[in-house]
């Protein structure tokens, strides 16, 4: 599962977008949100890879990666060093969660593998909930697909 967040000062929130692949590459579930009054880029991620998890919980997975291009949130869930932070409440509670999936791994990423999450979490800056694949984020998909 990739995950990404964005902030809109001019709506006064922040959205965040999730995309979920199977061991295979192909796209098996996205999520979008919007949160109102979160305006602070670290914030919003570490909201992101908390909404992850609970879709994650929400579809019955046992086997999770989770990937992230935020340091300042995947370092401290990977190692499960989570320090008094701004963050730190809300990645206290993404770690308890993270207990209820037989494996969940975290991974931090480039930027560049992240597209997809982050295509959508701009999508959500203007709609809230994506019910279909927005055209911009299946093209980033079928491009990074492996042909045989």
């Amino acid at each position: 599962m990739n995950f990404d967040g964005g902030i809109s000062k001019e709506r006064g929130g922040g959205s965040v977008g999730i995309l979920a692949r199977n061991d295979e590459g192909v796209c098996v579930g996205w999520w979008t949100k919007w949160f109102p009054g979160i305006t602070n880029p670290l914030h919003i991620e570490a909201v992101a890879a908390r909404f992850a998890v609970e879709c994650g919980l929400a579809s019955g997975w046992e086997n999770v990666v989770v990937e992230g291009d935020c340091h300042g949130v995947i370092n401290p869930l990977a190692t499960g060093l989570v320090e008094p932070s701004q963050i730190g409440p809300v990645l206290l509670v993404i770690s308890k969660m993270g207990n209820s999936i037989q494996r969940l791994r975290w991974s931090l990423v480039r930027r560049i593998a992240n597209v997809p999450a982050h295509c959508l979490a701009q999508y959500a800056k203007v709609e809230s909930t994506v019910s279909f694949l927005p055209q911009i984020v299946s093209t980033v998909i079928m491009a990074d697909l492996p042909y045989d």
